[in-house]
């Protein structure tokens, strides 16, 4: 899909949108960091432990009634 921003997928939708959100909010980060200089990325093991915690059924029910009232919408 040339030229068409970013194509992200997920298990459900909700996942899906999770990953679209947070990768535009850790794009931020990440540029505002190497503003500041020199940083050290995440190690796998730290990136699997944090992708796990925020698929937890609890996190994504959380994530998804916020987004959704943000929207107008019942989740």
């Amino acid at each position: 899909m040339r030229r068409h921003g970013c194509v992200v997928a997920g298990h459900s939708l909700r996942r899906a949108v999770m990953i679209a959100v947070y990768l535009q909010v850790n794009a931020m980060m990440q540029l505002q960091a190497m503003q500041l200089g020199k940083f050290d990325y995440l190690t796998p093991a730290e990136v699997e432990k944090c992708s796990a915690r925020q698929a937890t059924p609890l996190a994504m029910d959380r994530a998804w009634e916020y987004w959704c009232l943000r929207a107008g919408r019942t989740g």
